[in-house]
């Protein structure tokens, strides 16, 4: 039926009534609720704030990208050569360093060192699963963990002093050791020492495990492109009592972690400044002062868990003079070392960088004060040592010129930029030197087969029980050139001391007899850096060889 146009107009007024109504109440503040009390947040749990007029809502991205130059070896920590971030995240040790090297709880709930080192004792939290088969991680898990260790990875001597263990309750282990492991605090404080679901391993193989592996650690390796990146996502059963980080259980904020793998270095910088890489844990030293320029990074400079050095064969006749050897020593302005590094390294005198355990200043300086840069006690050695300068520049002994050849890693850039350096410096003392070069894992063989005369090298351990006993030590180094008894003992001493501050006296005793002897020359060691874009929130590192990067608090604020 048709309406009338008096009704028409009837219902256009009411309607306009009714809106204007409506505006007028829409102005009022609203009626006040009921407060409903809410449960404490726990550490798991992002406290959320309700944004007002003057409190800008901030907004997170959910996934988090690293950039790296260097891709898995193995996923599975327990056979792996080297291990990189990806395995770190997905396997948490029980114990860890903090950030002034004490040994703090990671996983585990306490520990308890007994009979000066030769017995451990780890207690573990009764709720405490791996990810994915949910299996318990208790002291079963830890026990069968060691022992697949000692079987399978090609670190496995790292738990050479283990008599056995004893599982006291479900949650106890108790390991008793033949002399306290001093170097084993740096396993079971990295990813390497970290326990692994022996369970699901046994039942798919080690092969299958390799490529698929289970850890407690904070995060699940989901897929790995070979050469190209890694993705990760949280652990739900993810539990931490490390004292350093706020947050205990998975990151709320995070719903994966991507690890970039770019090995050209001008293409890994160029990502990260384009804010395609939120976190460059490879820093190549050549873009430092680039990225300390950026105004979007926050540049962390760490001391590397390690050293360059120059090492001997004292086989031949040139180097069994112990003048010879101190003399290159005197010879050589490390100052000039840190100058073309554009003062990414710094200068070495002792045989205990900053970076490793064990770091005693006092040494640094006495070595230092006493024995650096020092060109006329160099020449005044060599003339002692019946090695006579010539009118051509040269030191000559008889018909004999006193000159070697020395071996340089290509695949080094900081030490092959000191190499000339070191054949000019070494040239004013009237030593003659020949610079060749190979890839660095090259001349570690030539070294273990004594084919060399002098070589530039690494030691890349954070422990000096690692690296330096396998180069110093007469038994323990293979075919070494140098025998020193006291050394041998001190070294021996060293490992077998499990109180870090005793450790530290012992090495300070055999770094001062090394400082007598030199069969090896120290150098410098590199500064590591991690640049991390100023709109990460939370991170948190410590140092280990490596600085290991915790993302327990890490936020990334949307642009």
């Amino acid at each position: 039926m048709a309406l009338s146009r008096g009704a028409l107009y009837g219902i256009i007024i009411v309607v306009v009534i009714l809106v204007i109504a409506a505006a007028y109440f829409l102005t009022l503040p609203p009626a006040p609720t009921p407060t409903t009390p809410t449960a404490t947040p726990t550490a798991t749990t992002p406290t959320v704030t309700t944004p007002t007029a003057t409190t800008p809502v901030v907004e997170y991205k959910r996934t988090l990208v690293i950039g790296t130059d260097l891709d898995n070896q193995a996923l599975d920590v327990q056979q792996a050569i080297w291990t990189t971030l990806a395995n770190w995240y997905a396997f948490s040790p029980l114990v860890a360093f903090d950030q002034n090297r004490n040994v703090v709880t990671d996983l585990a709930e306490s520990y308890e060192i007994q009979e000066g080192g030769k017995v451990l004792i780890v207690k573990l939290p009764k709720d405490l699963k791996f990810p994915i088969t949910n299996n318990p991680l208790n002291a079963r898990t830890v026990n069968e963990s060691v022992y697949r260790y000692r079987r399978l990875s090609p670190y496995s001597t790292d738990w050479i002093e283990l008599n056995h263990t004893e599982i006291i309750d479900d949650y106890t282990i108790k390991f008793v050791f033949n002399n306290p492991p001093g170097p084993l605090w740096a396993v079971i404080t990295s990813e390497y020492g970290a326990p692994v679901d022996v369970e699901y391993a046994k039942k798919v193989g080690d092969s299958e495990f390799n490529a698929h592996p289970i850890g407690a650690g904070p995060f699940v390796i989901k897929e790995w492109v070979k050469g190209s990146q890694t993705i990760l996502v949280p652990n739900p059963n993810y539990k931490t009592n490390l004292p350093f980080v706020e947050n205990k259980g998975p990151n709320p904020y995070l719903d994966q972690v991507i690890i970039r793998v770019i090995t050209d270095d001008l293409t890994r910088v160029n990502e990260f400044l384009a804010g395609n890489i939120d976190i460059l844990a490879a820093v190549p030293p050549q873009y430092v002062n680039k990225l300390k320029a950026d105004p979007n990074t926050i540049l962390y400079e760490f001391a590397y868990g390690g050293y360059h050095f120059m090492i001997f064969n004292l086989e031949k006749p040139q180097f069994k003079d112990k003048n010879v050897r101190k003399a290159i020593y005197l010879a050589l302005n490390r100052d000039d070392f840190a100058t073309v590094n554009d003062y990414t390294t710094e200068p070495q005198y002792s045989f205990i960088s900053p970076g490793m355990l064990c770091y005693n200043s006092t040494i640094e300086e006495y070595a230092r004060k006493n024995l650096g840069y020092n060109l006329e006690e160099a020449k005044r050695l060599l003339d002692e040592a019946g090695w006579k300068m010539t009118p051509d520049g040269v030191r000559k002994k008889g018909d004999v010129v006193l000159s070697f050849v020395l071996d340089v890693p290509n695949d080094n850039p900081r030490l092959r930029k000191i190499a000339p350096i070191i054949q000019e410096q070494l040239s004013k003392i009237g030593i003659k030197v020949e610079l060749r070069e190979y890839e660095q894992h090259y001349i570690r063989e030539k070294v273990w087969r004594k084919d060399f005369e002098a070589a530039l090298n690494v030691f890349a351990w954070v422990d000096p029980d690692g690296d330096m006993a396998y180069w110093l030590h007469s038994r323990r180094a293979a075919n070494s050139t140098y025998v020193n008894p006291e050394v041998d003992k001190l070294f021996d001493a060293g490992m077998r001391t499990f109180d870090l501050k005793e450790r530290t006296k012992i090495y300070s005793k055999l770094q001062m007899i090394l400082l007598e002897d030199l069969p090896v020359i120290p150098l410098q060691y590199p500064k590591q850096y991690v640049a991390v874009h100023k709109n990460v929130e939370g991170v948190k590192f410590v140092l280990h060889t490596s600085p290991l990067i915790y993302l327990n608090d890490v936020k990334v604020r949307k642009s």
